[in-house]
């Protein structure tokens, strides 16, 4: 076996180099399944092509929630089980996104646009945020792998900024049809090359994981004996952490809809202020400093976890969340309260994507690390599809945002207690000894 540690040097058809490849594709991944193309940018002018509310296209998100329930144990079985070849699960994950945008696209009755629903929800979990996860597991080593992870995800916060503005091109120049006939091919040039290189573990190619270096005892046992650490799913299911975790990326879930509405909260909170004039404006930049600060915190919070421990990074995003809905609560009378509020909520989806997985891994170990997550992510769509669709609905029947952004904060507050309880079992996998490895 190769034992040269990986870099960035020495010409790309070095083996050494080929664990980069897969950050790559993890990158490209995530920037191509941003959700809220869907619900954030498109939902509107399909409305009103089906003389139909936008609560109505919203609620495709109920049947987001039940795909994504039935689907995301499937993907960490899939991702998990080593007798199913890695590119035939990423080339399945794949050819159901790009269905998913195609039923969008031409979209033509309510019941098409659920359908849609439908399938987004089936490949949500099985494009980037299961195989990120456990692609990073794998390849990385402990020393890196959190600024590999976070880097590969902030892809999502990237394209939050650039493809609301992408898209906007082409409906003005054509319609939201071909909008999304442009993502469609989009998608596939970033996700379909990438099916060719996806390996599950480094070992199969003959290499050490990203970050290895000579003598380091950690990335010793990176050959096999690693992966194999860990307390069984069947142990991992009875004991409370599991739950903790469970409930905790669950009512996470349910901020959802606060980020499609936020053109909604800016023209409420701004209505009787000067800048009522100014609110839809206002609002798209809340979206874009929401996407900029994705971004950051997707480069942020893998070397918080590096260099300051995952402790104090998970308790630091708590904060951040909180810290947003009391912008939205008592400062969206002002354009300053909504940009704060929008930057903390795009910090905010690091705990999601990064910082949970990062505990899982921690509390259980890395054995059933694959399926351990698809179950605990379940709940994420499941709330997404649900919390979207009754903010929207709230919003459409109420004309006010103040009681959900209350709501909001109190299941904020739910989700701290939640979380930070889990911080006390951290490396609990090894300290319970030979057992969690049978």
């Amino acid at each position: 076996m190769d034992n040269k540690p990986n870099s960035f040097l020495g010409g790309i058809k070095r083996k050494a180099q080929f664990g980069h490849l897969i950050w790559a594709a993890m990158c490209c991944n995530s920037f191509a399944a941003f959700l809220s193309v869907y619900g954030g940018i498109i939902a509107l002018p399909l409305s009103n092509d089906l003389g139909v509310t936008r609560g109505e296209v919203m609620s495709y998100g109920l049947f987001f929630a039940v795909a994504f329930v039935i689907f995301s144990p499937i993907w960490g079985y899939l991702h998990s089980n080593k007798k199913v070849p890695i590119k035939l699960v990423m080339g399945l994950a794949i050819c159901v996104q790009l269905i998913c945008i195609a039923l969008f696209a031409t979209s033509s009755s309510l019941a098409q646009t659920y359908v849609a629903g439908f399938f987004l929800g089936m490949t949500s979990n099985g494009i980037f945020y299961i195989p990120n996860n456990v692609f990073a597991s794998s390849w990385f080593s402990d020393r890196v792998r959190g600024r590999y992870l976070g880097s590969a995800f902030c892809f999502a916060g990237l394209a939050a900024i650039v493809l609301p503005a992408y898209m906007q091109v082409f409906i003005s120049l054509y319609n939201w049809r071909m909008a999304l006939w442009a993502f469609f091919i989009m998608s596939a040039v970033l996700m379909i090359p990438w099916l060719f290189i996806y390996t599950r573990t480094p070992e199969e190619k003959g290499v050490k994981p990203l970050g290895y270096r000579e003598n380091d005892d950690v990335a010793e046992k990176v050959a096999g004996e690693r992966l194999l650490e860990g307390m069984r799913f069947r142990r991992i299911v009875r004991h409370p952490v599991f739950y903790l975790l469970f409930f905790s990326t669950m009512l996470l879930s349910c901020n959802a809809g606060f980020e499609n509405s936020f053109p909604a909260i800016a023209d409420e909170g701004l209505s009787n202020t000067v800048f009522a004039s100014d609110s839809a404006m206002i609002a798209i930049t809340m979206l874009s400093i929401d996407g900029l600060f994705d971004l950051i915190g997707g480069l942020l919070v893998g070397t918080a976890v590096d260099k300051l421990g995952l402790r104090f990074s998970v308790l630091l995003w708590l904060g951040l969340l909180l810290l947003m809905f009391v912008g939205l609560i008592w400062f969206r009378d002002t354009p300053m309260g909504l940009y704060v509020a929008g930057a903390c909520f795009g910090l905010h989806t690091c705990i999601r994507r990064t910082l949970i997985p990062f505990v899982t891994r921690s509390v259980f170990g890395p054995k059933d690390y694959a399926k351990t997550l698809g179950v605990v992510g379940s709940a994420t769509g499941f709330v997404n599809g649900v919390s979207t669709a009754l903010i929207a609905y709230t919003f459409d029947y109420t004309g006010g945002c103040e009681l959900a952004c209350l709501i909001g904060f109190g299941v904020a507050l739910l989700t701290t207690v939640f979380l930070g309880s889990c911080l006390f079992f951290l490396n609990m996998y090894k300290k319970q000894g030979k057992e969690t490895r049978l």
